[in-house]
């Protein structure tokens, strides 16, 4: 990220929302603030992308990991302990630590559905842009047929000199 871009987005986030405002407390225009903007709303996007797909699943399966460790220690010191005390406590722990699992695997089921939802989406947009590249091409070549026939017309056609 560029230093421009930095303060911009330092001063959107400040609550600054006119380009203009922007533009003039930058010394630089209003289409180069908006052209900025554009690109930060592309990175933000990125990034959010990004997290749902790599960050968020790996801190999930650390958290996974972490719990099975304590729910393997808490065993341990239930198995393992002659007081009454430290094994109810142990007890406490293991139950605490199956409702975290639980809550995980839910919320993990949740993310899931979030990267099943982004990837659709972009699948979408992907088809659409596909679609409107279609729609582009086949506009053009109508326009190389008419521009074609009205130079067929043109040639034809008897000139008035």
């Amino acid at each position: 990220m560029s230093l421009r871009q930095s303060r911009i987005a330092e001063l959107l986030a400040k609550g600054y929302t006119n380009q203009g405002i922007i533009a003039r407390e930058l010394n630089v225009s209003e289409a180069t603030v908006s052209r900025e903007i554009k690109f930060l709303e592309k990175q933000a996007q990125i990034n959010l992308q990004n997290h749902i797909k790599r960050r968020i699943p790996l801190e999930m399966e650390h958290c996974y990991t972490g719990l099975k460790i304590v729910l393997r220690k808490a065993y341990e010191v239930f198995d393992n302990s002659t007081r009454s005390s430290e094994k109810l406590q142990a007890l406490q722990l293991i139950l605490t630590t199956y409702d975290k699992l639980q809550e995980l695997l839910l919320d993990e089921n949740y993310a899931n559905e979030s990267v099943d939802m982004l990837q659709n989406r972009e699948r979408r947009m992907e088809e659409r842009l596909e679609l409107r590249k279609e729609e582009i091409i086949q506009r053009a070549k109508e326009a190389e047929v008419t521009e074609y026939q009205r130079q067929r017309i043109l040639t034809v056609w008897p000139s008035s000199k």
